[in-house]
């Protein structure tokens, strides 16, 4: 049996998906099984493997009465797979743990006896104490903002610079954030920003979800996502082939405030806005319609007080979304 998808990683909140075990799971062997603690309900799973002929090591998880699910899939390495598998559930546990649960004992022996599955749960434990404790010594930036709004800031323990605070958008999960950088996000309902100012606009969006506020919250979500681009070209060719699609997500920042996407790409204020606008008449519509079909062309030059230039074309047809594209900036 070949893998269905040539990938690696784990399964987790539908970041892969690595096909349907249940029709080769007779192939598969028990891997252990053991009691989960989710919330507050006790359930048994079961784990299995394969090592594909392809040279892939997948694991599958059985949870009761449901179904068969791969949760991961690794390239098959010189281990043992005794050994691969014990460091690739150990990961799966500790990544899963926050949505799936956490082990609390071995029930069966598979191919890891009681014993040694309840030694790696021991090891993971101990593993997780000493993150959460070196974690404490050196907390976020961010946490004392999570605090005064109620978050409950804490430890992942995943890794001493990981951290979490209560999602306020869906109050289902959390927010991620840690200090190495001011970003944060909730992965369970799209939450996410970067900095204080960020954050504090997008919570006035969850307090008051005016579309002022909402418009407001999306603005920033974008800028950070251009900011996060390396250069000032790659800025404008995102945006550029954004607009040339049906979603035009960065319309709002770009051919509607032109000097929001010019402070965002250059750092600088407008200094004045050159639109040129005309119009013409499609000439390779039906000659048999009787009513004209006018397609737009706007050519923006864009001045910053330091002298800069974006120059900014935009073509649409009349009733139709806005397409476009910018031409490479240049310094005058």
């Amino acid at each position: 049996m070949n893998a269905s998808v040539q990938k690696e990683g784990f399964n987790l909140s539908s970041r892969h998906d690595f096909g349907d075990p249940s029709e080769y799971f007779d192939q598969f062997q028990l891997l252990t099984t053991f009691n989960l603690n989710i919330f507050v309900d006790t359930v048994v799973q079961s784990i299995y493997y394969l090592e594909t002929e392809d040279e892939y090591l997948q694991l599958v998880s059985k949870i009761e009465d449901l179904e068969f699910n791969i949760i991961a899939q690794f390239k098959r390495s010189s281990e043992p797979i005794s050994i691969q598998s014990k460091t690739i559930l150990k990961e799966y546990i500790k990544e899963s743990r926050l949505f799936s649960g956490f082990p609390t004992e071995a029930a069966t022996d598979g191919l890891f006896s009681q014993q040694e599955f309840n030694s790696m749960k021991a090891e993971l434990v101990a593993e997780l104490e000493r993150n959460e404790k070196e974690a404490l010594k050196n907390p976020p930036q961010l946490t004392s903002l999570f605090e005064k709004y109620g978050l409950n800031p804490h430890p992942n323990a995943n890794g001493v610079n990981q951290w979490l605070a209560s999602c306020p958008r869906c109050c289902k999960f959390y927010i991620y954030f840690s200090n190495k950088s001011l970003r944060w996000g909730c992965p369970y309902c799209g939450f996410h920003g970067e900095g204080e100012e960020e954050f504090r606009t997008a919570m006035k969006m969850v307090k008051n979800p005016t579309d002022e506020n909402k418009l407001e919250y999306r603005i920033n979500i974008l800028l950070g996502e251009l900011r996060s681009l390396p250069t000032e070209q790659e800025r404008i060719d995102r945006i550029a082939k954004d607009i040339k699609t049906e979603e035009n997500r960065y319309k709002v920042v770009s051919d509607k405030d032109y000097n929001l996407i010019f402070e965002l790409l250059y750092g600088s204020k407008l200094e004045e806005i050159e639109p040129e606008k005309f119009y013409f008449v499609d000439e390779e519509e039906d000659d048999n319609d009787e009513s004209d079909v006018y397609v737009y062309e706007t050519n923006v030059t864009l001045k910053a007080t330091n002298g800069f230039k974006l120059h900014y074309h935009l073509e649409w047809t009349e009733g139709q979304p806005e397409t476009g594209m910018t031409e490479t900036p240049y310094d005058e």
